[in-house]
């Protein structure tokens, strides 16, 4: 609801916007997801040599630690996930040829309850509830594209609702521009105010 209220806003401004579809398949959650688990072994791993050695792997919290173990079990995956996100972000790269910003909600659903994405969640649960959260982000972080997530008021049950505007490589300066037109016409209140 946010991002097609932000749509129509956008229009009013007098911005061409239109629907167009992501350019990436399915099976990119799971490449992005090996790499991530990727990220947190390469810290387990090498934190000593990367951090000094009074890196303690040992103490990482309980979802790195999970993703390392998920990463040591799919490592021989690396390769072709790597070459496929790398496809996907020059094919996302490639969607600002035709449009000049992206807007996306940046999650997958409203806030969630406390304690929902909490650390003490069993690392299998809680990694489910994350790649179920964060769905747009990592378009941003796959394809190297500059983006900016802005508040879009409160949904219907009282929780914020914020949408995404990414924009091509060395394209900040539009992207920046757009947020303060956004700020402007949707002023955001500060906290405590509705």
């Amino acid at each position: 609801e946010a991002v097609f209220e932000a749509a129509r806003e956008f229009q009013r401004l007098g911005h061409d916007v239109r629907e167009i579809r992501y350019p990436v398949p399915e099976a990119f959650g799971d490449d992005f997801a090996l790499y991530w688990a990727m990220m947190a072994f390469l810290v387990k791993q090498g934190g000593k040599v990367a951090f000094g050695g009074s890196f303690q792997a040992e103490q990482l919290d309980g979802l790195s630690q999970g993703l390392a173990r998920f990463y040591a079990k799919r490592a021989i995956k690396t390769p072709l996930a790597l070459l496929r996100l790398r496809k996907y972000g020059k094919e996302i790269l490639n969607t600002f040829n035709k449009v000049d910003l992206i807007l996306s909600p940046v999650l997958s659903q409203l806030p969630p309850a406390l304690g929902h994405l909490s650390p003490t969640v069993e690392f299998e649960e809680l990694f489910e509830r994350l790649r179920n959260y964060v769905g747009f982000t990592p378009l941003a972080n796959v394809s190297g594209a500059p983006a900016i997530s802005l508040p879009a008021g409160l949904s219907r049950q009282g929780l914020p609702q914020s949408i995404q505007l990414m924009a091509a490589l060395g394209n900040e300066a539009l992207l920046l521009e757009t947020a303060l037109e956004w700020e402007r016409a949707r002023p955001w209140a500060l906290l405590g105010q509705h």
